[in-house]
């Protein structure tokens, strides 16, 4: 009853969010769009040469048709070497970073697809997330659970990286 159409007008809002962005992107590959800007291999460039965060995370996906994440995962732990060569104990960075604390890159593999980051939970409605997520319903959760599995999947590998593991 009210319980089914809450959910569904909350989908629907959902898919009408997603609409919303469509012509845009349209007019973009009707204007010729074909690539990413900057190109791919101007990317990895970028990222081999200019790259210092101490920390990074690639999340490789099972079901990803155009993953790039070894040659990332490569170009990354290129510049982990760079940043290793460049490091002056004592002597501060353009940020005033005295520290040469090595580029730790981690390559994570998650069940999924490239959208799996994207996708959002249709069974639970934005204003009732803090209830459902205490006492998610029973009719509702084994259909979430296979839904949400990839999700979930990407989620422990972020929590894992966020407290320090390896």
């Amino acid at each position: 009853g009210d319980l089914l159409a809450a959910e569904a007008t909350t989908v629907a809002r959902q898919g009408l969010e997603l609409a919303d962005q469509l012509p845009d992107l349209l007019g973009e590959i009707a204007r010729g769009a074909r690539e990413f800007e900057p190109a791919p291999a101007e990317m990895r460039t970028l990222l081999r040469d200019s790259f210092r965060a101490d920390d990074v995370l690639v999340v490789q996906y099972d079901d990803d048709a155009i993953d790039e994440s070894d040659e990332l995962y490569s170009v990354l732990r290129d510049a982990a070497v760079r940043k290793a060569a460049e490091a002056r104990p004592g002597v501060a960075d353009l940020y005033g970073a005295t520290s040469s604390a090595p580029l730790n890159v981690r390559l994570a593999r998650a069940s999924g697809t490239h959208l799996t980051p994207l996708t959002q939970d249709i069974f639970l409605p934005a204003e009732r997330v803090a209830a459902y997520a205490s006492a998610p319903l029973p009719s509702v959760e084994a259909p979430r659970a296979g839904w949400l599995r990839a999700v979930d999947d990407t989620w422990a590998e972020l929590e894992d990286w966020l407290e320090g593991g390896v």
